[in-house]
């Protein structure tokens, strides 16, 4: 669980950074080579293979999805207030 810290994106460098008081670390790197339209090829080969065979598991839950548009939202309300905010404070 994170509590009381900041994440940072560098688009540019593909690092995602947490950043507490007085600590800084990088929580996920893009791999070398990797190739952002990939990632969304691969996702819908998945989704056309799930409606051929409805059987096959999402890659992730409802619930999941739900938290991830949470703080997707919060960072953009965050940016356009130009400070940071908790996610509990935005309502999807």
């Amino acid at each position: 669980v994170y509590r009381d810290c900041i994440f940072f994106w560098d688009y540019e460098a593909g690092v995602l950074e947490r950043r507490m008081t007085g600590v800084s670390e990088i929580v996920h790197k893009v791999p070398k080579g990797f190739e952002r339209n990939s990632l969304f090829l691969e996702h819908m080969k998945y989704f056309l293979k799930r409606i051929e065979s409805p059987e096959i598991a999402p890659l992730c839950s409802l619930s999941d999805g739900v938290s991830v548009l949470c703080v997707a939202e919060a960072a953009k309300v965050s940016n356009e207030r130009g400070c940071g905010i908790s996610i509990n404070q935005v309502k999807i």
